[in-house]
Formats: C-alpha cells, structure tokens, sequence
C-alpha cells in the first residue's frame, strides 16, 4: 500500500495523473477498477478508458468508471457501434472533461482512416455533448 501511495504522491507533486488503461487481465472488469480506484481514493489517480472495452459488464462498464476517467481511447469498433454517442454522454454525466484520443491501427490507407476516424469522433462528441445541453 505504500509503494502505491507513494507513486500517487509523486503524480500529484508533478501535477500529473496514473493509473491503468482497460487492457489486459483485471482491468478489463469495471468492478474491479471502480473497486481500485475507491481503494486508492486519491485526486491524482485515474483510467485511461478504451471505450467499451470490457470482459464483464460491459453495457455499464464506461459509466461505471466515468468518475474516475482522465482520458479516453476511441478504436474503429467503438466508433461505429450505435451506442457511441451514449457512451459519450454517460462520461459527460460522470464528469468527465479529458480530452477524446483516437487509438485506431488501420490496416491500410492509415492517413485516409486516421482522418475518418477523427471525424467520427467529432461528430459522435458534438452530438452527444449537443444532447447533453439541451
């Protein structure tokens, strides 16, 4: 527990933020991030979220750790799944108010891909955040 006290410590003195990205093993359960990071319980601890990137749980898993997201991935899956924009607007409802990444490996045309997928996700996060305030 120290160990992890002490990282998170120095994250706050550099003004930076850690933690894990939803990839591999236990982090692909949102139970158990939610469970780590109210075990941490520290202002500069937070996720790196690959958007609905889950083994368990998968419908809530993105508003299940939307409190403690810091920064997002969006990939090809996500961006075309017919619930993005509510993805979207359940991190906004959670306070989210990180940035929008893009993590996309296309297998061909990379800059052609990389510019739809961009659009994609600003048109996904202008329509959810346009819901959002209305």
């Amino acid at each position: 527990m120290e160990y992890r006290l002490v990282k998170v410590d120095r994250a706050a003195d550099g003004g930076y933020t850690i933690g894990p990205e939803n990839h591999m093993g236990a982090s692909l359960l949102p139970r158990e991030m939610k469970r780590l990071a109210e075990e941490v319980h520290h202002p500069a601890f937070g996720f790196l979220l690959h958007l609905g990137r889950w083994k368990a749980d998968e419908a809530e898993g993105d508003a299940m750790v939307a409190p403690w997201t810091v920064h997002t991935h969006f990939d090809a899956k996500t961006a075309v799944h017919p619930d993005a924009e509510e993805k979207v607007r359940s991190l906004l409802a959670g306070g989210y108010k990180g940035y929008w990444g893009v993590e996309y490996n296309a297998p061909n045309n990379q800059y052609v891909e990389m510019e739809w997928i961009i659009g994609a996700v600003k048109r996904i996060v202008s329509n959810a955040s346009r819901v959002e305030l209305e």
